[in-house]
């Protein structure tokens, strides 16, 4: 038996110090049980439980029970969370180790029960056991108890119950469960002979039975029965704390879109005899986007499909292709490996045999793995010989032209892509292709090459698939460091990999719609693939986001610039100086905080520093933190201000703006920033009221003005501006007023 988890945990207490007392805890270790499930990736926390818990500021990190507790992180813990499936392989262990559970600053983490307890009946009946219930708010009856058909609902709270589906009674053998003051029950069943508490809640405790979770349906998959935000709520309590935000930049919602190169070498069907039909890739660019400078894209390669050695004579297209739209300001460059990886796990321990045993016995190999029509289609096409493809039924890649190599397919990618876009470029983004589940080593790779890495997770919210349920979380972490996940499903996920409805990528509308109100769960995320060019539905649907992407209230960045947001979400510290006020620290380039509940609050300026502004999102306050700034801190005040800021004398805050601010600075009566964007840069700012300003944009020299007006401030203090920004370089603005030397 490994260490028990009262061992370890006592033992990761005495081996760290705490990082920081007055650190907010927003760490969760959460547990899962290894002889129950192969990974924390296919875990129902991981699965259900993150999202909602990512958008209330807790990040996770995963501990397999079998193996104890190993060493306590030297963070503050707010809580513990499991849900398991039924007793661990050491009850005992587990029910010792978190009956008298602190973290290294020795705070009692709250303790989250979903599923089953973890406990056998032998363990329930000792005093670890009863004191493990305890610390849950929970008795245990000595007995199972039998839950029959004649079993009824005898309390339910509806604020919680019934959130995406009504309650049903599951019948079976139970342990009986009781609260215990101070907790409440909020669903008790009566089976006519006893009673048992099926969802149980305190401050600090959280027990839910499996049935009052996730409930499986067919025609919508995964359901909420539960409300999960206000489960977790109202153990938690209210984040009466700076929520670090990766939904959200210079106050509005983050916009940033992805385009993957399957379907990259397919040829559209020939208008007329003898015509020379184009490639997708080639439609790609002259349809969804070069027309759209406005609206930034990562572009993903395959380096095998621009190798005439291996994919054919069609390979020199494609590659002119690529290297026209790298040569566009609003294309980021990016790559998704050298062969097409679909099933990253098969190259963790990779044998070459192996793969060839499998494709000679019997894992098919075509071009590509979509619709009969689009093979129909492309029945003209030059492909590379059936030897060099395995990427149909069974294969694990697409191109088998020679044995898989780590770095090959990582960083020997990425430098490829590099090459490809002219001038000094930053490391294109790796686009994780397949099933998006790569192995340590390959993550570790792509992070050593300097690149940041997006793919897997996702997720969608629409009429058919209408719960949270659906929504992944930001990413999983590894060993090597953390996967960031797609924020949305993209246009293969939508139309079933092109083999039904092309035209359901439509519904990314209803997504889109369904995660920002009432509550903004999301950034705006366009995610689709070359492919999708030929096809004449699910081109129009891509170009109606785009429009929309145009029109919307957003600001667009680059799919690399928002992993960063996400790696900055996880490693962000927030540190509380006193009465509402917070200093945020190592948060990398996350750039917004967010507070809930806020209709009574607004951002203090004066007495906040490294603030660019703030603004009121449904109940919510969004505040925007300036990123030369590498400890800012934020003071909040008893204020139902309209902007949710009470501004510092003359000096402009931000409001919103369609582009992103890199730096800020105010010196005698003049603010200089320097801004990057795409496209039109609206603006908004907040100052003294009825105040003329000086407004001036300058040229790549930083002296010489290519704007200059001269703008007077609202009754309230606001103003707008529009700068025409050019393309993505950054670009310096000032503004300029008599304020007295403030």
């Amino acid at each position: 038996m490994s260490c028990a988890v009262v061992a370890c945990a006592a033992g990761a207490r005495d081996a760290r110090a705490c990082r920081d007392a007055l650190e907010v805890p927003r760490t969760i270790l959460a547990l899962y049980d290894g002889t129950q499930l192969a990974s924390s990736r296919i875990s129902p926390i991981h699965r259900y439980a993150e999202m909602p818990l990512n958008d209330l500021g807790y990040r996770l990190v995963y501990q397999d029970v079998a193996h104890g507790l190993g060493t306590m992180p030297d963070v503050p813990i707010a809580a513990t969370l499991s849900w398991f499936e039924g007793p661990v392989p050491d009850p005992a262990g587990l029910a010792a180790g978190l009956a008298d559970l602190r973290d290294t600053c020795g705070h009692v983490p709250a303790m989250l029960t979903l599923g089953d307890i973890g406990l056998d009946d032998a363990t329930i009946a000792t005093a670890a056991g009863a004191a493990y219930l305890g610390r849950l708010g929970v008795v245990a009856g000595s007995d199972q108890i039998s839950v029959g058909t004649s079993a009824i609902v005898q309390k339910v709270d509806d604020r919680l119950i019934g959130y995406d589906t009504m309650f049903d009674i599951r019948t079976g053998i139970q342990t009986r469960i009781m609260a215990r003051d101070p907790a409440a029950s909020y669903l008790t069943l009566d089976t006519g002979s006893d009673t048992i508490d099926l969802l149980v809640i305190s401050p600090g405790a959280l027990y839910a039975d499996s049935s009052v979770l996730v409930r499986e349906d067919p025609r919508g998959g995964p359901l909420w029965v539960s409300d999960p935000f206000a489960l977790f709520e109202l153990a938690l309590g209210s984040s009466q704390w700076p929520v670090p935000d990766v939904t959200t930049l210079s106050g509005r919602r983050i916009y940033f879109a992805t385009v993957d190169s399957d379907g990259w070498l397919l040829r559209l069907p020939a208008r007329q005899f003898g015509d020379q039909p184009p490639f997708a890739s080639e439609v790609l660019d002259s349809d969804l986007i070069s027309p759209f400078p406005d609206l930034p894209v990562s572009v993903a390669l395959i380096q095998s499909d621009l190798d005439a050695n291996v994919a054919g004579i069609a390979a020199d297209r494609g590659r002119a292709v690529a290297s026209h739209l790298f040569g566009q300001p609003q294309v980021q460059p990016a790559t998704s490996g050298a062969s097409m990886i679909y099933n990253w796990s098969f190259f963790a321990d990779y044998n070459a045999q192996s793969e060839q045993a499998l494709l000679l016995g019997g894992a098919t190999t075509s071009v590509d793995s979509g619709m009969l029509v689009n093979a129909i289609r492309s029945l003209g096409d030059q492909v590379s010989p059936r030897s060099l493809l395995g990427g149909g039924v069974g294969g694990p890649r697409k191109y088998v032209n020679t044995a898989f190599d780590l770095w090959t397919e990582t960083a020997g990618a990425i430098a490829a892509s590099a090459a490809i876009a002219p001038g000094d470029t930053a490391p294109p983004l790796y686009r994780w292709s397949g099933d998006a589940m790569p192995f340590a080593a390959a993550l570790s790779s792509v992070s050593a090459a300097g690149s940041e890495n997006l793919g897997g997770g996702g997720g969608r919210l629409t009429m058919v698939r209408p719960s949270l349920a659906n929504l992944m979380p930001l990413g999983f972490r590894t060993d090597a460091g953390l996967q960031v996940y797609d924020a949305l499903d993209g246009d293969a996920d939508y139309t079933q990999g092109w083999t039904s409805n092309t035209a359901a990528f439509y519904a990314l509308q209803q997504t889109l719609d369904r995660t920002e109100a009432p509550r903004r769960l999301k950034p705006f995320q366009l995610s689709f693939a070359a492919r999708s060019a030929v096809d004449f539905a699910s081109r129009s649907a891509v170009r109606a986001h785009l429009a929309y992407a145009r029109s919307a209230e957003v600001t667009p960045v680059t799919a690399a610039r928002y992993a960063r947001a996400v790696i900055g979400y996880d490693a962000v510290q927030i540190i509380a100086e006193g009465p509402l006020t917070w200093r945020i620290q190592d948060r990398g380039d996350l750039q917004t905080v967010r507070f809930d509940d806020a209709v009574a609050w607004s951002v203090d300026l004066s007495r906040s520093n490294g603030v660019l502004g703030a603004r009121r999102t449904g109940t919510s306050l969004y505040v925007a933190l300036a990123p030369d700034n590498a400890q800012p801190r934020v003071t909040l005040l008893q204020s139902n201000a309209a902007a949710g800021l009470v501004p510092q004398g003359s000096t402009p805050a931000l409001v919103h703006a369609r582009a992103e601010i890199l730096q800020s600075a105010r010196d005698n009566c003049i603010s200089r920033m320097v801004l990057r964007g795409f496209g039109p840069g609206n603006t908004e700012w907040l100052g003294a009221p009825d105040h003329a300003y000086d407004v001036e944009m300058m040229e790549s020299d930083g002296l010489t003005p290519a704007f200059w007006q001269t703008l007077t401030s609202d009754a309230e203090g606001r103003f707008s501006v529009e700068f025409p920004l050019p393309g993505s370089a950054p670009t310096a603005i000032r503004f300029t007023d008599a304020c007295n030397g403030s």
